[in-house]
């Protein structure tokens, strides 16, 4: 039978919840809200309670032991999935000009003066992409 644990006001719906945030993630981009830093903590406060752990342990040992990311890790990942399951929304530098430059197997950043499209999800999905190394982002075109 299905038990509901209540520990220190979080069920266990809620800590299923906080540890299923990459599914949330894929469709809906809201870690860089003022409430990415509190659903971080609440994320953290569930990893304590499942492993028992007292209140101001370290989680990072935690998460590895769980197998599960911590959600700014969950947000990046969200991010090179939206860059490889939308490539045709984006564009390499060498398609935009001809000039042969380190740069040009990145993808191109379009210029934006808002920080709320800076924020964006296309515009922090072009800058994640953009910071793998060469030989992942190669293949991505593979996949």
């Amino acid at each position: 039978m299905h038990q509901t644990i209540y520990v220190s006001g979080c069920t266990e719906i809620h800590i299923l919840l906080l540890l299923s945030l990459p599914y949330y993630l894929r469709d809906n981009f809201w870690v860089n809200s003022s409430y990415s830093s509190h659903i971080f903590r609440l994320q953290k406060k569930a990893v304590r309670i499942i492993t028992g752990s007292r209140p101001r342990d370290p989680c990072r040992e935690l998460f590895k032991h769980l197998r599960i990311l911590p959600l700014q890790s969950q947000y990046i990942i969200s991010l090179l999935l939206f860059v490889v399951d939308n490539k045709n929304l984006f564009h390499v530098n060498s398609e935009i000009h001809s000039i042969n430059t380190r740069q040009s197997s990145n993808l191109h950043q379009p210029q934006a003066n808002l920080t709320l499209y800076q924020k964006g999800v296309y515009y922090s999905a072009i800058r994640v992409f953009n910071n793998l190394p060469t030989n992942i982002r190669n293949l991505s075109c593979e996949v």
